[in-house]
């Protein structure tokens, strides 16, 4: 489950929206094993072969699926995605 936080001078989370990053992170959770997934803090979540990727002796750290032709899909996000790291 979620772990929600609450955070000065904004407004809680309502039933609606803890609902749906509960259905959020369980889908992410069964993410099937031969996904790796990233964001390069754009409005898409890029699922990559990660299995493909260490064959060819690529970490996943370096591995960059689009110079590596291992892109499996882009799905496409309302909101973008932040790239932090940290």
């Amino acid at each position: 489950m979620p772990i929600y936080n609450e955070i000065p001078n904004t407004a809680p989370l309502s039933e609606q929206e803890k609902l749906w990053c509960d259905k959020l992170e369980e889908l992410l959770l069964s993410t099937p094993s031969r996904f790796g997934l990233y964001t390069t803090g754009n409005y898409y979540l890029g699922i990559f072969d990660k299995i493909a990727c260490e064959k060819q002796g690529i970490t996943q750290e370096d591995c960059l699926p689009s110079q590596h032709n291992l892109d499996l899909a882009d799905i496409k996000v309302s909101e973008p995605i932040q790239g932090w790291c940290g």
